[in-house]
């Protein structure tokens, strides 16, 4: 039985910034990965892509939500790979900085937390509480 992963997103970039890497280290371990994008991104971070002239549906493309990261993913083996994807997404360059600080951070902090070097992370967010038989 095949391996797979279902990735839901707002908007086409949502999956990039925020689990761009998961969804690579995935892909080349064998997982058959789907991505549902709920909507165009039209009034979202590219918003500045729909103020050029002409501009419609037909032709394009938070960290201030109260998460708090429960769950760091060391990236560092498709770091490049993720950073590829930022490029593709020429209607958002002006996030291609910030985000590469924000793995960065995550990395920093994953590393710090766990002891094992780590550059880049990506956070999650459980939404379930974890069974576990003790506290380590």
């Amino acid at each position: 039985m095949s391996k797979s992963a279902l990735v839901v997103s707002a908007h086409p970039g949502d999956f990039v910034w925020r689990a761009g890497g998961a969804i690579a280290l995935h892909a080349r371990r064998d997982y058959c990965v789907k991505i549902v994008c709920l909507a165009f991104g039209e009034r979202g971070e590219s918003q500045f892509a729909w103020k050029q002239p002409g501009m419609t549906l037909d032709t394009h493309q938070p960290e201030m939500c109260n998460f708090k990261p429960q769950v760091i993913l060391n990236i560092d083996e498709v770091s490049d790979v993720k950073r590829k994807t930022f490029e593709i997404l020429a209607a958002q360059k002006h996030l291609w900085a910030y985000y590469e600080r924000v793995a960065l951070q995550r990395g920093m902090q994953g590393g710090r937390n766990s002891g094992k070097a780590m550059t880049y992370g990506e956070a999650y967010q459980r939404l379930f509480p974890m069974a576990m038989e003790e506290l380590a």
